[in-house]
């Protein structure tokens, strides 16, 4: 089947979320309103609630007003995970989503990434070099 490729684009926002190793971000608009950017991008609606109900999962309701340039990076990697949360995607795609994290943040993000995958029922893939992630996870693939 051939969509096009605006029907490509609207088909990976409702059923892929995707979360890159360096985080990007509407950088004019705060926390919440780049989740209701990625909301209305996708369904032509903006959906508040949902992004305060994601940041309160992910513990960082007290940032939605921030810009991101104001956040941590550990803060923007959590916004980056919400945000590919933010429409219920069928398959959660993480790349490098540990890269720039010290270990303490690398675990809550492991932690995240695969318990909000089990609650969405998203199947999770992570590209990744980093051990810390490997090591949790028994179904991989590795290629040399």
């Amino acid at each position: 089947m051939h969509f096009s490729e605006s029907k490509n684009d609207k088909f990976r926002g409702q059923n892929i979320g995707l979360v890159f190793q360096k985080s990007y971000f509407i950088s004019a608009l705060t926390v919440l309103e780049n989740l209701e950017m990625a909301s209305w991008l996708a369904t032509g609606k903006k959906n508040s609630a949902r992004a305060k109900k994601i940041l309160e999962q992910l513990d960082i309701t007290s940032q939605a007003n921030k810009f991101p340039s104001q956040l941590s990076i550990g803060q923007q990697q959590r916004v980056s995970i919400a945000r590919a949360l933010m429409n219920e995607p069928k398959v959660l795609l993480a790349d490098e989503p540990t890269s720039s994290l010290d270990d303490k943040n690398a675990e809550k993000v492991i932690a995240l990434l695969t318990s909000l995958s089990k609650e969405y029922k998203a199947a999770l893939v992570i590209v990744t070099h980093d051990n810390r992630i490997k090591e949790k996870f028994s179904n991989r693939i590795t290629l040399i």
